[in-house]
């Protein structure tokens, strides 16, 4: 990809105040490199010799990065960074008499692989298309507002007036322990008429984003997207620095496929939100500056506005430090709530229990059997039982087929006495008090001992 750029233009305005902390740098026309990229740093006011850490973040970033890319080698994050280590070395070797120096940091490089942007602190980067009147990347805040924004802390609109919004979390400074790495954010989709616009917090102090896109969209050229800036900017009380860029043409290989993570990546303010109560969200930086007397560059956009943050919560790196816990992706139900749930279940359970057991049918006491009946009766007296006539079977038998079979009798009553274990009870048994049948018939025995007491009289 070659990416063909208008004459850049640029703005620096002291504004209200008695000293001007903000640097930038544009590249030389002269010098032939494979590499075109420009920068934007604001000095930390309120810090002891702001505009000496800013103009020397600037200078010894140039000059690092010249210096590699006049050796050859292709322009990729590895040379950003190694040109980044070099720049806080010399960082470190400022006096640290009073107030430690800082500045914040903005870089954007056009190269054959496309665009590369870089951020620390609260500085920003756009990437607009006038065209569609839509921004298509915002660098994120590296503040303590943005931060308890996302958190769920601070509403959008309360970060302009917040007493916190003058304190930044990341910073390039000397004489600290970790270096602070920058957000990094590679484009791909590139298009002519593309703008990108590099500022200090201070040009945008009165101006949201609907705004910004409105005037990049009804502005004739470049000069006078300059000078709407000029005006909109020019009643804000700090510093403002601005550098804007547009794209003249671009020729694309065929086929080449560039890195691309604009859409998705976690640092373009308009892929995240605010997070709910209990999710995790990266910390920005360990230290914290303050940037006494400098309001805040971003008047908070409308949430329906272009910038507005969305979409997508911040994805956490390993490069970004130990997340902050707010009590967490997902949404956890209070105990509370899982206690009153519990109770509930099992007032449920009772009642569902209590319903089953009153539909239930009452238990029917067994009744009792034929030959249970007979167990109740009492043993007959054994003579009486040898007297009793065989029963006829035959009769018997034409009986039961006519005669209905008569109800078992009742239970006996509770005051009859149980039977003796010694005294089994007898199927068919007569009763003793049963009168005798007056035509019996003697059985065959009784007849043989009539007939021997007859002979021996």
């Amino acid at each position: 990809m070659k990416i063909s750029l208008s004459k850049p233009l640029f703005i620096h305005e002291l504004g209200k105040r008695s000293n001007q902390e903000d640097t930038y740098f544009l590249p030389d026309e002269s010098v032939d490199l494979p590499a075109q990229f420009f920068m934007v740093c604001d000095g930390m006011g309120g810090h002891d010799k702001g505009e000496v850490a800013s103009a020397l973040v600037c200078q010894t970033m140039a000059a690092q990065l010249a210096a590699q890319l006049k050796e050859g080698r292709p322009f990729d994050d590895g040379v950003l960074n190694q040109a980044l280590r070099q720049t806080y070395a010399a960082l470190d070797q400022l006096p640290m008499e009073g107030k430690r120096p800082g500045t914040t940091f903005t870089f954007v490089c056009f190269h054959p692989s496309g665009v590369t942007t870089a951020n620390i602190g609260d500085s920003r980067i756009y990437h607009l298309r006038p065209k569609e009147r839509k921004i298509l990347f915002q660098s994120r805040d590296h503040s303590l507002v943005f931060d308890l924004y996302l958190m769920g802390e601070l509403k959008f609109e309360e970060m302009a007036t917040s007493p916190q919004k003058n304190v930044i979390t990341k910073a390039l400074m000397p004489g600290i322990d970790s270096h602070h790495r920058p957000d990094i954010v590679h484009i791909a989709d590139v298009q002519p008429g593309d703008c990108f616009l590099l500022c200090s917090d201070g040009l945008l102090e009165q101006t949201s984003n609907d705004q910004l896109v409105d005037l990049f969209a009804r502005a004739k050229d470049l000069e006078e997207v300059r000078q709407l800036l000029v005006d909109a900017s020019a009643d804000n009380a700090d510093n403002h620095t601005a550098v804007i860029l547009q794209v003249a043409d671009v020729e694309k290989t065929p086929g080449e496929a560039l890195p691309d993570d604009e859409k998705s990546s976690p640092f373009n303010a308009l892929n995240v939100r605010p997070i709910s109560r209990g999710e995790d969200i990266p910390f920005t930086g360990a230290a914290s500056a303050s940037k006494a007397s400098v309001p805040h560059a971003s008047a908070p956009q409308s949430p329906n506005s272009g910038g507005a943050p969305r979409v997508a919560k911040p994805a956490a790196s390993a490069k970004q430090g130990r997340p902050v816990k707010k009590g967490q992706s997902k949404k956890r139900p209070s105990p509370m709530l899982n206690i009153a749930l519990a109770v509930l279940l099992v007032i449920l359970v009772a009642v569902v229990g209590m319903l089953f057991l009153k539909k239930s049918p009452p238990t029917k006491a067994p009744e009792a059997s034929p030959s249970a009946q007979v167990a109740t009766v009492p043993p007959a007296d054994s003579q009486a039982v040898a007297n009793v006539p065989p029963a006829d079977t035959s009769s018997t038998a034409a009986k039961s087929a006519t005669t209905p079979t008569p109800p078992p009798p009742p239970p006996p009553s509770a005051d009859k006495q149980p039977l003796s274990p010694s005294s089994p009870p007898v199927d068919n048994a007569v009763p003793s008090n049963a009168p005798k049948p007056d035509n019996a018939t003697p059985s065959r025995s009784q007849k043989r001992d009539n007939l021997r007491d007859r002979t021996k009289n």
